[in-house]
């Protein structure tokens, strides 16, 4: 698992989520694992295939969304701070 604090002063990182964090990147590394097996399946199984392109659309919006949700996480972090 990634340490999303390893560069961020003690102060800071006092205040981050890990859990949270670590949980969202656990979804991330979920959803790649997903659409690795897309891929693997060939663009024509995923073209003919209804339910393989909802399987990579879902893989791909549940990234997305834990992405954003970190991101946010981190921003509000640095504004409670005062270190943006």
């Amino acid at each position: 698992m990634i340490d999303i604090c390893m560069n961020v002063s003690e102060e800071v990182s006092l205040v981050i989520d890990k859990g949270s964090i670590n949980s969202r990147l656990s979804k991330i590394e979920q959803s790649l694992k997903v659409l690795e097996k897309v891929r693997k399946a060939g663009f024509s199984k995923y073209n003919s295939d209804f339910e393989t392109q909802l399987k990579a659309e879902r893989a791909l919006h549940i990234s997305i969304e834990a992405s954003i949700d970190i991101a946010n996480h981190l921003i509000a972090v640095k504004k409670t701070k005062g270190l943006c």
